[in-house]
C-alpha cells in the first residue's frame, strides 16, 4: 500500500485515512465502537438523567460542561471514527482512479498550477490574503502554508482551488 501523501509530523488526514486504512478500519470499527461506548456508559447515564424536563437548566449545563476529560476524549473518538467512516463510505462509492493516473498527476510540478510569485520557495498562499509570503514550496512537489495551515500535493491544491473531487482533479492534472 502506498500512502497518498505525507504530512509533516507523519501526520495524516482525515481523507488519506479512510483512503489507505479505510478496509482496515470497517473490520474493527464496531469493536471499538462497542468499547467506547462501554466506557461512557455511566457518563450516558448520568447524561440521560437530565434530560428529565424538571431538572433546571443551569444543572443540565454544569453538568455537560464538568463531563470528565478522559470521558471528552472518547467523545472525540468516536466523533472521528464516525467521521473517517462517512468518508470511507464516501470514497467507496467513487468511481475509482488509477493508481498510475494518480501517480502521473502528483508528478506535475505543483509551481505550475497556480500564478505564483515566488520569493525564495516561499509564495502566497491562494487561500487567504497574504502580505509576506506564508506558504512553502516544498522539494517533494507538494506545499505548506504556515498561516491557514493547508499541506497538500497538486491534487489537493486543485481540490480546493477549483471544487473539484478527487477524480476530478487527478483527471485535470492529467490532461495538463
Amino acid at each position: 500500500m502506498t500512502l497518498s501523501h505525507h504530512h509533516d509530523h507523519d501526520r495524516l488526514s482525515d481523507y488519506e485515512i479512510a483512503i489507505n486504512f479505510g478496509d482496515t478500519l470497517s473490520l474493527i470499527y464496531k469493536e471499538k465502537m462497542e468499547e467506547l461506548n462501554n466506557d461512557l456508559k455511566e457518563v450516558y447515564s448520568h447524561l440521560d438523567k437530565l434530560a428529565i424536563p424538571q431538572v433546571p437548566e443551569f444543572h443540565r449545563w454544569f453538568a455537560r460542561a464538568t463531563v470528565p476529560h478522559w470521558a471528552e476524549e472518547r467523545f472525540l473518538a468516536i466523533e472521528h471514527i464516525q467521521k473517517i467512516r462517512n468518508l470511507y463510505r464516501k470514497i467507496k462509492k467513487e468511481p475509482t482512479v488509477d493508481k498510475m493516473d494518480i501517480e502521473k498527476a502528483k508528478a506535475v510540478p505543483i509551481s505550475t498550477l497556480y500564478d505564483w510569485i515566488i520569493k525564495k520557495n516561499m509564495v502566497s498562499c491562494p487561500f487567504h490574503t497574504d502580505k509576506t509570503p506564508s506558504m512553502k514550496l516544498n522539494k517533494n512537489n507538494t506545499v505548506k502554508c504556515f498561516s491557514c495551515g493547508f499541506f497538500g500535493d497538486g491534487i489537493s491544491l486543485i481540490m480546493r482551488l477549483d471544487q473539484k473531487t478527487f477524480k476530478e482533479a487527478v483527471e485535470y492534472l492529467n490532461k495538463l
